[in-house]
This record gives structure tokens, sequence and C-alpha cells, in this order.
């Protein structure tokens, strides 16, 4: 903006030197430069407002899923299929946690010479679990003198999904060892206890490799599977309270890695159980059935579009007022100041996040 103002200075200034030496000489060359001084530039005006329009930007990644505070390319490629070329061609870009809403605002400069295609990359690091959403919200160029700006409205986004680390240890879940089963149980328990273990056979195709016997395998060069004897009826639910201050995001980043985290630990129990959250921004309440890692993924991703609640405990309110107190296992979780009056406290180390067995 100081540069188009500066170019204006320097224009004005020469058409008043211009006009001050025809005073003083009769010079038809002087008289032609000042036509020309205000010829070219309304000419150059047109030019850039026509080529605007043939000004075209695409948004790429190198990564659509990543860990935390694992840096993401954005690349910006800048494709100029007019005569005007723009030296101060600029890419105005948001990038922001769609939980937490924290924007950053990056102006990118590329030169846009005409007929041909730049790039820009841009490296930027998560640090949150959530949603990361890379906005272009506009482009900004100049004409050929540099005296006018033109700006043109954008709406393309890319998304990169920002996943927990997964790492730390859950074990004190009061999961029952047990139970009745019945007509549509297909989950069983997996462990290396052998009292738990039917029988150990050879390996049909369509068996699950998580039921792989690996030792056993090695030791009788053929696969070897085993089949478990232990059913369980009891559904476990993970529901997770949507709300967070957004002037301190760690918590709720926190709740996220403890939800991953148990979910990794019920799968390789080869336990099925669900994911359930309150959406402010549909005001439904969703139930996610998880059975293995990819389901847990898609849960995860599909957390990621809800919106935050201004109001805790609301995932635990609307629960209730649905379903009551059925027989499920279910584990709120909930930052301290959310913790409900009924249930057992799980410790899991924490002095931001509970674990609540409500039942």
């Amino acid at each position: 903006l100081n540069n188009m103002w500066f170019a204006r200075i320097n224009y004005l200034t020469l058409i008043i030197l211009i006009i001050v030496g025809m005073l003083f000489y009769n010079n038809y060359a002087l008289l032609f430069m000042l036509i020309l001084l205000l010829v070219l530039p309304v000419i150059s005006y047109f030019i850039a407002r026509f080529n605007k329009d043939k000004i075209s930007v695409d948004i790429y990644t190198d990564k659509t899923s990543v860990g935390k505070n694992s840096s993401v390319g954005v690349c910006f490629s800048v494709n100029n299929k007019s005569i005007l070329s723009m030296e101060n061609f600029t890419l105005v870009v948001k990038i922001y946690n769609a939980f937490y809403g924290n924007e950053k605002t990056y102006e990118i400069i590329i030169p846009a010479a005409s007929y041909s295609e730049r790039k820009a990359i841009l490296t930027i690091e998560n640090k949150y679990c959530g949603r990361m959403v890379v906005s272009l919200e506009e482009i900004i160029g100049y004409d050929l003198f540099g005296m006018y700006r033109f700006k043109k409205s954008f709406n393309k986004t890319k998304e990169v999904m920002v996943m927990p680390y997964g790492a730390m240890e859950i074990e004190n879940l009061p999961l029952s060892l047990q139970g009745k089963s019945d007509d549509e149980e297909l989950q069983f328990k997996k462990g290396d206890d052998v009292s738990q273990i039917s029988q150990i056979r050879n390996y049909i195709p369509g068996d699950k490799l998580q039921n792989i016997h690996w030792k056993l395998s090695a030791k009788a060069e053929e696969l070897q599977v085993k089949d478990f004897s232990m059913p369980y009826s009891d559904d476990v639910i993970l529901l997770i309270e949507l709300y967070s201050d957004k002037d301190n995001p760690d918590i709720f980043d926190e709740l996220i890695e403890k939800l991953f985290a148990i979910s990794v630990y019920i799968i390789k129990q080869g336990r099925k159980f669900y994911i359930s959250w309150y959406d402010k921004m549909s005001e439904d309440f969703y139930k996610k059935e998880i059975n293995n890692d990819d389901e847990l993924m898609e849960a995860i991703i599909d957390l990621y579009y809800a919106e935050i609640s201004d109001t805790d405990g609301r995932s635990y309110e609307i629960y209730e007022r649905i379903y009551g107190l059925d027989k499920s296992t279910v584990i709120y979780l909930s930052d301290k100041a959310g913790k409900p009056k009924d249930g057992s406290e799980i410790d899991i180390n924490s002095e931001r996040v509970v674990l609540t067995c409500l039942n």
C-alpha cells in the first residue's frame, strides 16, 4: 500500500515538472510526454481490471493427516493467463483450528509473470488436535505502474486433520471380563491368557489378523489362529464433553488425547465400543460404533467437524435425557469443572481432565 502511494506521488511530481517545463519552453516533445503520462495510467488501469479475472490460484497440501507438532507444507500455485505481469501479486491466507477459531493471517507475495505459473510453499506446524483449515481469502494485484490496487475474493480451502499422539497408557478402565452373550454378539476378549483361549487351529481365509498366534505360527511354520471363549454383552460408551475455554485450549486438547488413548486400548482388547458426543451446530447427539482402527479414525474425523459448546456438561445432559440409566458402561470425559456428581472417578494422573464411570 505504501508503494502504491509512493508511485502516485512520483507520477504527480513528474506531471508537475513537465507542466513547469512547458511554461518556459515551447516544446512539442514536452506536450507529447504530458499526453502520454495522462493516457498510459488509464490504459494500465483498464488492462489490469480486465486481466485480474484471468488469474487463478490453487491450494495443495503434502499431507491430509498429520500428528501434533508435525509440519505441513501448503503450496499455493498462481497461474497468470493474462498479458500483464504483476510483480507484487499478494495472496491473503487465513489458517486456523476449526475447534478454537484461532486465526492467523498471512500475506504471501508471488511475482506473477504473464502466461506463466508460479508457486510458493508455506510451512506450518500444528500444536493442537483438530481440523486445521487453510483458507485463501482474497488476492491483491496492482496495475503496471503500481498506482491502482485490485482485489478479488476467493473461497478456496484445504483441510488437514491433526491427529492425537495416542501414546498414553490407559489400563485401569472398569470393563467387565465376562458377560452373557447373545445371537448378535460378535466381539471376543483378546489377550495372552491361555485360560481365555478356546482352541488353537489352522488359519482359514477370512480369519482376522489380530487373532493370529504369531509365536506358534513361527514354530509350526504355518499360520495358527486363536479361538476365544469369553464373549462380552455389555456396551462400552465413551462420552466426550465438547466444551472448551477457547482461551485455554490445552484442556480440550488433552480430552481428545485421552479419548484416543482409551479407544486404542479397548480396540487392543478386541472389544466393540461407541464414541458419543453432542454437536452444538447440528443439535444432534452422535453415537459411533467402533470395532477397529479404521472406524476409530473415521469417528475422530467426524468429531473434528463438530462445534464446541459454550455450555459445560451439555453432552452429559443430552445423553442422560436420551438413554437414562441403561446397562452400558459409560465413561464420561470432561474437564475438572464439568465433573458430574454421580459416578466414580477413574484415576488417569491428570490435573485437568476427569474420567468418570457413570454406571
